[in-house]
């Protein structure tokens, strides 16, 4: 389709700004045009915010061990401090994948063009 002034319309599909050597990527190195554009999220972002979806399980099997073992008195100490080392471990890893999914949305504002 041309416009009045014999220009072509690009349609949603065919763009020509992605094929320029000044391509946008995202600290991964993986492309970031008009197709991911389409998206809300980065690659980079669905990657993270899919590990901290895994972790709320896991956490939640944890605690449950460690209350099962609270409530049976056990004198599993070993067995406890090893959950309790686990649950602590799993915080530390959220708290690690909250912070790099804020530099990740950061990141996406860069490449739209907001900062």
């Amino acid at each position: 389709m041309e416009s009045n002034h014999h220009l072509p319309i690009l349609g949603s599909d065919d763009c020509d700004c992605c094929e320029t050597n000044d391509r946008l990527t995202d600290e991964s190195g993986k492309a970031y045009g008009c197709h991911e554009r389409s998206t809300v999220f980065t690659p980079r972002e669905e990657e993270i915010l899919k590990r901290l979806r895994e972790l709320g399980p896991k956490a939640r099997i944890v605690k449950e061990q460690i209350k099962l073992l609270e409530e049976a008195g056990s004198v599993d100490l070993e067995a406890k401090h090893r959950a309790m080392e686990e649950l602590v471990s799993l915080r530390q890893l959220r708290s690690q994948l909250d912070a790099e999914r804020i530099a990740a949305a950061e990141e996406r504002m860069r490449l739209l063009g907001h900062a």
